[in-house]
């Protein structure tokens, strides 16, 4: 809650150490807004599906999914407005750009963090990076940009579940498998009987038991949906 602090700036930090002051020098780990925004724009949406029935006036909606937030910001940029901050509006440029870029060393775009005194924190990665130039000095050096950035909100998959409370009883709990985990497990820390792991490999259509892969997700509904069978 409260606003920004009038001396804090708007910040984003690099999370992704290995791309930090990489082989194009262009990625610092912090970017410091020179002048603070005087807007913040916050979009969230969801996906909504159409269900058209015959003879219904209207078509039946269904949500589908949540779609990550997103965050659009203009950062102005001016050689001669501040003393020099050891970041040239060339240098910040590129160093905005960089965010927008898939780095060799992830192979993807940076996951980052923008913080602004209380009022934002997010984490996200960039979904577009726009520069405008708008001054020139007489050798054609740019001396002032607007650089419209758009961030897009990153969450990890099991921070999301956590959130949504799927464990609770009367909910299927959704596990992520890690390396090690066995379904006899599983059926006695969801249920408290081991056995069960065949009804849960036979709802999550596990061909094999025996080999399962980490990193999939597998279902753990109720008792008694377990041994309906699991229509889903």
């Amino acid at each position: 809650g409260g606003g920004a602090r009038m001396d804090s700036k708007l910040t984003i930090t690099v999370l992704d150490e290995a791309v930090i002051g990489n082989e194009r020098g262009d990625l610092p780990r912090e970017i410091t807004a020179q002048f603070n925004p005087t807007e913040l724009t916050l979009q969230k949406a969801a996906q909504i599906a159409e269900q058209n029935i015959p003879g219904l006036d209207s078509p039946v909606l269904q949500f589908v999914r949540g779609q990550s937030e997103r965050l659009s910001v203009e950062l102005i940029l001016d050689d001669g407005s501040l003393p020099a901050e050891g970041m040239s509006v060339a240098e910040r440029m590129a160093a905005l750009y960089q965010l927008a870029k898939i780095q060799p060393e992830t192979h993807a775009v940076p996951r980052i963090n923008v913080t602004w005194g209380s009022s934002l924190s997010m984490n996200a990665v960039t979904e577009s990076v726009q520069r405008k130039l708008t001054l020139f000095d007489h050798e054609g050096a740019v001396r002032r940009a607007v650089v419209s950035v758009v961030f897009r909100e990153y969450r990890e998959l099991e921070e999301q579940l956590r959130e949504l409370k799927l464990e609770s009883a009367e909910h299927t709990l959704l596990r992520v498998l890690r390396e090690g985990d066995r379904l006899d497990q599983l059926a006695y820390e969801k249920y408290g009987e081991a056995d069960l792991w065949r009804e849960l490999a036979r709802y999550n259509e596990v061909s094999d038991p025996r080999v399962l892969v980490p990193g999939t997700m597998i279902q753990l509904p109720p008792r008694e949906e377990l041994s309906r069978g699991g229509v889903r």
